[in-house]
């Protein structure tokens, strides 16, 4: 008999097999990857923040969609106001585009497997949410710029907040786990 916690000579330990090689259920198949509900999820989101953009209607003036809204922005030359006014004027003229766009490469990025490294596919999933955060923050910081006087937004105005929140919970399902074996 030994002491505690030694079991005798040629004890493996739990979880060894006959050459005292561990195996545990992970180690013995490797990790693989497939594409999930997570990037079908972020799509659908990015779909109703491409809606919102290029077709539903912000107000019931004239065509009253964003790209109406867009293009008078750039057309007007005024840049008064306070620092919200001007990030909503950033937003209306192009920054809606780009956080669009960039969120959706971040979707594909998180939804998508990718070559197993030091941070996997986590990395890619923080930083899409975060920037898809800050889009639907912005997005809605200029809608309630843009209607805070006594007219109110259509339904459309608010359909990026729920794109990129539908969009964040596809980016934090990411890729999926293939089971072999």
């Amino acid at each position: 008999m030994g002491y505690a916690g030694h079991q005798g000579p040629g004890y493996q330990g739990p979880g060894s097999d006959q050459a005292g090689q561990s195996r545990s259920s992970w180690d013995s198949r490797p990790d693989r990857f497939g594409v999930g509900a997570g990037l079908a999820v972020s799509a659908l989101g990015l779909v109703l923040v491409a809606l919102n953009l290029f077709a539903f209607k912000w107000a019931d003036v004239g065509q009253g969609t964003f790209l109406d809204l867009s293009s008078n922005v750039r057309r007007a030359s005024g840049s008064g106001g306070d620092t919200a006014d001007k990030l909503a004027r950033a937003y209306i003229g192009y920054l809606a585009f780009v956080l669009c766009g960039v969120t959706a490469v971040w979707a594909v990025l998180s939804g998508v497997p990718v070559p197993r490294s030091a941070f996997g596919n986590n990395m890619q999933r923080v930083v899409g949410t975060v920037i898809a955060g800050v889009a639907a923050v912005l997005h809605t910081l200029t809608v309630v710029r843009v209607f805070r006087g006594p007219s109110a937004p259509e339904i459309g105005a608010w359909l990026a907040v729920v794109g990129y929140f539908i969009s964040i919970v596809g980016m934090t399902l990411g890729a999926r786990r293939i089971r072999t074996g």
